[in-house]
């Protein structure tokens, strides 16, 4: 990648030498020893821009960039209590928010994500284990402070 600099150099040796890129490639070894050779088909396209864009340097294309509002943040959080066990890229969908900035909001707001693992699986015949698991759950939902006193 040669700087704009070197780029203006180029096109002015080119066009002082009266289009030969023999003796601009001479003058530009003079001017940069130290700096790799030109290829000719760079002096075509570095002329061949200038002709058609009047550009020398690249230009970086802008990038859309989500903003994480104070809305968006409160709205992502907002879902996230309602349901916590929903995912990321549900929420995504939902709510039409790519998921790196839902990803970003969790973060900031110090959210972990949810999930839910089985410790013993319980099986059909299992009555008193679910029966004592479902009021364990219950009890969770209902009381957040439950949760605390175990």
């Amino acid at each position: 990648m040669y700087s704009t600099q070197e780029r203006l150099y180029l096109y002015n040796s080119y066009i002082k030498c009266n289009k030969s890129i023999a003796l601009a490639l001479r003058m530009y070894q003079k001017k940069f020893p130290n700096r790799r050779i030109p290829t000719r088909s760079i002096f075509v396209r570095i002329a061949q821009s200038l002709r058609e864009h009047v550009v020398l340097a690249h230009s970086q294309r802008a990038k859309s960039r989500n903003v994480l509002t104070e809305e968006i943040q409160q709205m992502i959080a907002l879902y996230f209590k309602v349901a916590p066990e929903n995912s990321l890229r549900a929420c995504s969908r939902e709510m039409q928010v790519p998921k790196s900035t839902i990803h970003n909001s969790m973060r900031l707001n110090k959210y972990k994500p949810f999930k839910f693992t089985k410790l013993q699986y319980l099986h059909p015949n299992d009555n008193r284990r679910l029966e004592f698991c479902q009021n364990i759950m219950n009890r969770q939902f209902l009381d957040n402070i439950y949760g605390q006193k175990c």
